[in-house]
């Protein structure tokens, strides 16, 4: 549920406007480091940061809110410290959100982390109590490190990769978003998180275990919208937990609902999910997997409408085991390229577009419908286990022209050349 916005009539504009129950405006050009955290202490259901850019303390979040930025065409620029409160899992975050039965909406932001070093951990992180959930959205954000001027770092290229700016910038310290759920003691409860025009930028560069998104929801659930996730130092996005996990059509038909690339381990890393279904997902460039699932108790996975393409060895690894029978499936799905070869000190052995590990039990079925695998540094698919791979009018290229040309729908399909900003 997002709230309403309060329209409140001309004014003139103080450091810090505030109306109970209303809408309190920050003027970033006048405003303290503690200026959101003051606001956070006060009632107001909105607070609006009105100017580009605000040096601010960490932010503590523990009830309903809206923060977001005046103007939805130019985000007003963060530059986050770590928070010093005693989490459970430590300070260090740029937002922590915290509570019980509590809804809350980033908008309209570019969040990067202070050049003090205070912010060491994960940029936004959410935790439910008391066996409530947490609704959490975030809309229009970019999350990126700071070029050591107090700006933000461009993305890299999307097709190739490569960085916009100086190659020597940092990013992110360690996770983009973490979600928190009961399997941390004294969390109980779950996180709703919506995510719709969203960039999260070089998660990890001094952590090997930075992650995009690390979302494990146990009954809650993860919907995507325009999200793209580049250059994390381990998964694009980590899905764990009993909830549900969805993409969401795009209401602007050149986005895409998820992108992951150039990631440093897999672009999609499902370890478990009661349910996990994708649609109009691209993930290309990855060091490793394109999209791997492995583990137990994902009871539904189905793949639609995607592109997987010159990933470091498989482009769709299945190594799971499910509770029961289970049929896989997987639509109108282009797989190209992959096997490209994974970074040093990891086997040499071929990799095939599409594999089913040998952990897979013959209770499992994958259905590749209306597909095309092509590739000829890869194999077209394997099965090492006991399950199944169908092929329902799909097609395997493996020689000729089809399989040697860089097939990259980037500029002619529905993705963006270019990270939206």
């Amino acid at each position: 549920m997002r709230l309403t916005v309060l329209k409140i009539g001309a004014m003139v504009l103080l450091p810090v406007v505030s109306m109970a129950q209303g809408t309190t405006v920050i003027d970033t050009a006048t405003a303290g480091r503690s200026s959101i955290n003051d606001a956070l202490a006060g009632p107001a259901a909105e607070i609006e940061l009105s100017g580009a850019s605000l040096d601010s303390d960490g932010l503590v979040i523990s009830r309903s809110v809206v923060l977001r930025g005046s103007n939805s065409a130019s985000p007003t620029t963060l530059v986050l410290s770590g928070t010093t409160s005693q989490e459970k899992l430590g300070p260090g975050d740029g937002i922590f959100v915290c509570g019980s039965g509590i809804t809350v909406s980033l908008e309209n932001l570019i969040l990067i982390p202070s050049l003090d070093g205070s912010l060491k951990d994960d940029m936004v992180v959410a935790t439910a109590q008391n066996a409530s959930s947490i609704s959490l959205t975030l809309e229009n954000v970019t999350m990126t490190g700071n070029d050591g001027l107090g700006a933000p770092v461009s993305p890299p290229d999307l097709v190739t990769g490569l960085p916009v700016g100086d190659p020597a910038e940092a990013g992110l310290p360690d996770d983009g978003i973490h979600i928190v759920d009961s399997r941390f003691g004294g969390y109980d409860g779950d996180v709703d998180l919506t995510l719709k025009d969203v960039v999260i930028n070089g998660a990890g560069f001094n952590s090997p275990k930075g992650d995009g998104i690390v979302a494990h929801v146990s009954n809650g659930s993860i919907s995507f919208d325009n999200v793209t996730l580049v250059g994390s130092s381990r998964y694009g996005i980590q899905i764990g937990g009993r909830g549900t996990v969805q993409t969401v059509t795009p209401a602007i038909a050149t986005d895409s609902a998820l992108v992951s690339a150039f990631n440093g381990r897999s672009g999609i890393q499902v370890f478990s999910a009661a349910s996990c279904a994708l649609s109009n997902v691209r993930s290309h460039g990855n060091g490793y997997f394109g999209i791997a699932v492995q583990a137990s108790g994902v009871e539904s996975f189905a793949l639609a409408d995607a592109f997987i393409a010159e990933n470091g060895t498989e482009g769709l690894m299945i190594a799971n085991t499910p509770p029961q029978s289970v049929t896989y499936t997987v639509t109108d799905t282009d797989f190209a390229n992959n096997g490209q070869g994974a970074p040093t000190g990891h086997s040499d052995r071929p990799y095939a577009n599409v594999k089913l590990d040998s952990t897979v039990p013959d209770t499992l079925v994958l259905q590749l419908q209306s597909s095309t695998i092509r590739g000829s540094s890869a194999s077209g698919f394997e099965n090492s286990g006991g399950g199944r791979i169908e092929l329902i009018n799909s097609t395997v290229v493996t020689s000729g022209a089809d399989a040697l040309a860089r097939t990259l729908r980037l500029d002619t399909d529905t993705m963006p050349d270019t990270v939206p900003q």
